[in-house]
């Protein structure tokens, strides 16, 4: 998957299937080895015209669903305070 910050308001965002971005994890795109060099040189184009920053490509963790972030760090900044869920992301459905 492909993880950015949006410029707007420095949410962590995902490249997704229909080739935009979204907070959504249920919208991601999960590509393989052989398909993650054009996908992340399709969300780099983003990053051109200063939509998103600081794009990269990370593990995601397939055995859930949706996937998600394999990493704690890029986790954290998808759901907020994993030590006070009452106060992140995943409070309300409509943040955006």
């Amino acid at each position: 998957m492909i993880v950015a910050n949006r410029l707007a308001d420095g949410r962590a965002v995902f490249f997704t299937e229909d080739g935009d971005w979204s907070p959504d994890l249920a919208r991601v795109l999960v590509a393989n080895e052989d398909a993650i060099d054009d996908a992340l040189d399709a969300a780099l184009k983003f990053e051109g015209s200063n939509d998103v920053v600081s794009v990269e490509a990370i593990e995601a963790d397939t055995s859930t669903n949706p996937a998600r972030p394999a990493h704690m760090k890029p986790l954290m900044q998808t759901t907020g305070p994993t030590v006070r869920p009452d106060l992140g992301y995943q409070t309300g459905t409509n943040w955006e």
